[in-house]
This record gives C-alpha cells, sequence and structure tokens, in this order.
C-alpha cells in the first residue's frame, strides 16, 4: 500500500480520487461521494505535507506535479459546473415546453 503521508503517495492518491471523481460527474449522488473523498483526503493529509514542503523545499519536478494537480481539480471543477449547468438548461427548457403545450 502507498504511504499517503509522503508527497509520491499523497499526489498519486489526489490523482487517482480526481480522475475517479470525472468519471462519475453525470452520477451526482456517486460524484459527491468522490468529492467528499477528495475534500477528506485534503483535509487529513495535506497539512503534513505543506509541514514536509516547508521544512524540506519543493523541487521542481515536486512543483510541476502540484501544479499539474492544481490544473486536474479545475478540469474537475470546470467539469461538474458544466454538467450543472447543462441540467439547469434541461430543466428551463421543460419547463418552457410544459408552459407552451399546456
Amino acid at each position: 500500500m502507498t504511504d499517503i503521508k509522503n508527497l509520491d503517495g499523497f499526489l498519486n492518491a489526489l490523482n487517482d480520487q480526481i480522475e475517479g471523481a470525472k468519471l462519475l460527474v453525470s452520477d451526482g449522488p456517486a460524484f459527491l461521494d468522490a468529492t467528499q473523498a477528495i475534500e477528506k483526503l485534503l483535509a487529513e493529509v495535506w497539512p503534513t505535507i505543506e509541514a514536509s514542503l516547508r521544512d524540506n523545499g519543493v523541487s521542481s519536478d515536486d512543483q510541476e506535479r502540484l501544479l499539474h494537480l492544481l490544473e486536474a481539480i479545475n478540469a474537475l471543477e470546470t467539469k461538474a459546473r458544466a454538467r450543472l449547468a447543462w441540467s439547469e438548461d434541461f430543466e428551463a427548457h421543460m419547463r418552457r415546453t410544459m408552459e407552451t403545450t399546456s
């Protein structure tokens, strides 16, 4: 099992969770569970990782990996917002249709 208390383990675990969450955007309950797991990982492990990075510094490779994960989180957010916007647009379309056909 990978030790998520070290940077490599943390980055791998977080990346896996983000990629998994991307696959679940269209399944509301599963997506919620996936994002809560990401939040839990960040809340429980990030403070230890951050302290280690402060003490030991951040290599350029690690910095690049952290930036990649930030981009992945932003992509996940974008995908979730797009799904939400689609749902809201579809709901509005259905309401207009029902109003004009009643």
